[in-house]
Formats: C-alpha cells, sequence, structure tokens
C-alpha cells in the first residue's frame, strides 16, 4: 500500500448509520419474526395457504446467501473500522490485515482474529 486516503471522521460517521438498520434486518430473519409473517398470511385461507410454504421455501433454499450477507456487513463494520483506528496509529500494515481478516471473516463467519487482535474502543 503506498497511498492510504481515509477520512477517518467521515468513516465514524458512516459506521454510525450501520447498527440500527443492520440490527433490524437481523430480527426480520430471525425464525420467530418470519414464523409469524408466514402465520398473517393465513387470513385468505385457501387464496393464501401457499404462500407461506412457498416463502419458507425461498428462505430456506437461500439461507447460505443470508448467512453471508449478515457476515459481510459485520465483517466490513469490524474490517473498516479497525482498519481506520490502525490508520490513525500509522500501521499502515495493520490497516492491510483488518481488511483481508474482513473478507476471510464474511466467508467463513469467524471473527475471531477481530475478537483477538481488534481495538477494542482504545
Amino acid at each position: 500500500m503506498t497511498a492510504w486516503k481515509i477520512s477517518p471522521a467521515g468513516v465514524q460517521r458512516t459506521l454510525e448509520k450501520i447498527p440500527d438498520d443492520f440490527k433490524e434486518l437481523q430480527d426480520a430473519l430471525k425464525e420467530d419474526s418470519l414464523e409469524s409473517c408466514f402465520s398473517g398470511l393465513e387470513w385468505g385461507g385457501a387464496i393464501t395457504a401457499a404462500v407461506p410454504k412457498a416463502l419458507y421455501d425461498i428462505f430456506d433454499d437461500h439461507k447460505d446467501e443470508l448467512s453471508l450477507i449478515i457476515n459481510s456487513i459485520s465483517a466490513g463494520m469490524l474490517g473498516v473500522g479497525n482498519a481506520t483506528r490502525a490508520y490513525q496509529l500509522g500501521q499502515q500494515d495493520m490497516s492491510g490485515n483488518f481488511q483481508r481478516e474482513a473478507i476471510s471473516s464474511a466467508k467463513t463467519g469467524d471473527f475471531s482474529y477481530f475478537e483477538k487482535n481488534g481495538y477494542k474502543g482504545d
């Protein structure tokens, strides 16, 4: 890496906007939320009877992709936040490590690197 152009304040503002929407997405994808959505479709009797099963099948068929989306958002927040902090401390190599680990964490769901090496609010 030869040149980083990061506005830490801009990154912080962006990262602060993510958690509320992210939590809403996580909550919407929880099984009990989906079940209540499905049961709300039962009002139509025979007309809507197949809809809950069809929706369940879609979510079931795409659960890996949904997990990847959730992991990618989490990894992105951790990677960008930690890379920015490392940049502020003049640790460009560590900034790159955090970004690489974010990509790996998004794919695997393993966030242990950030638990061991991430900045903890300092």
